[in-house]
């Protein structure tokens, strides 16, 4: 028999991270809020890069008055040259161009914005991968479970079992576990889960955040689009197997009626 934490997620989650670093100058939504697919989450600042694209654009200008001159005067081998070092600077300017329009972050798919930091982060300084908002569908969850390595090692035994899935305020249930991963790791599966934060989690600081303090293993349940309803986006669940051996009091009480049937 054991209880584990979970986690409710969107099923996918459609995790929006920074591309570039720099600073967030404008916050363009609130958590919770529900958005369209390309609509803006937040921009970031970074001013090397627009300085960078605003060089390349005075190179490429004068490079084609370079190109007009030649044409003017015939010379064939500046001309060349000209066009050479212009498909260079527009190739460059492309690519810049993608960086800098990356620094506005948008809403990968429609859904709703979920980030309990989201309306901390103007002014706040952000490196490329930095997660900055989950994005989902709010029929489409998942629970994602974290389970000890000695639970884990037994799963061939009761994977095929149902568990109960209890949520505060709601009718508990059982169902079955949808996905075992199968390598055991010591990243949280989700901040709220570790004690420092009221979960249930031992969770060591380290620089750059926190680590569980032995590795577990997340498993997964699917929830149906009724049960997805109902549940938030990070709201914690607990997940209940009962054991499929006797208890003691179970035991005696089958010898007991053994010897009475005798």
């Amino acid at each position: 028999m054991w209880t584990s934490p979970a986690i409710v997620q969107y099923s996918p989650p459609a995790v929006l991270r920074a591309r570039s670093s720099g600073m967030v100058a404008m916050v363009h939504v609130s958590d919770g809020q529900i958005v369209s697919v390309g609509s803006p989450i937040i921009t970031i600042r970074n001013d090397d890069l627009t300085i960078q694209l605003g060089r390349k654009k005075k190179e490429l200008a004068q490079v084609e008055q370079e190109i007009l001159a030649a044409q003017w005067s015939g010379n064939a081998v500046d001309m060349a040259d000209a066009e050479a070092r212009k498909a260079g600077l527009q190739q460059q300017i492309g690519e810049l161009q993608i960086e800098v329009d990356q620094l506005v972050l948008r809403a990968p798919v429609d859904g709703t914005v979920i980030s309990r930091s989201l309306a901390l982060m103007h002014g706040t300084f952000v490196k490329p991968g930095d997660e900055v908002a989950v994005v989902g569908r709010e029929d489409s969850k998942r629970l994602k479970v974290s389970i000890s390595q000695s639970e884990a090692r037994d799963a061939q035994r009761w994977q095929d079992q149902p568990v109960r899935v209890i949520v505060n305020g709601q009718s508990t249930w059982t169902q079955q576990l949808t996905r075992i991963e199968t390598r055991a790791s010591t990243t949280p599966p989700d901040d709220s889960l570790i004690a420092v934060n009221a979960g249930s989690l031992p969770a060591i600081q380290q620089e750059g955040g926190y680590v569980l303090s032995e590795p577990r293993v997340n498993a997964f349940i699917e929830l149906t689009p009724a049960q997805s309803k109902r549940l938030r986006c990070g709201q914690r669940a607990s997940v209940h197997l009962a054991s499929d051996k006797p208890t003691i009091g179970q035991y005696l009480l089958s010898r007991v009626w053994g010897f009475v049937s005798y």
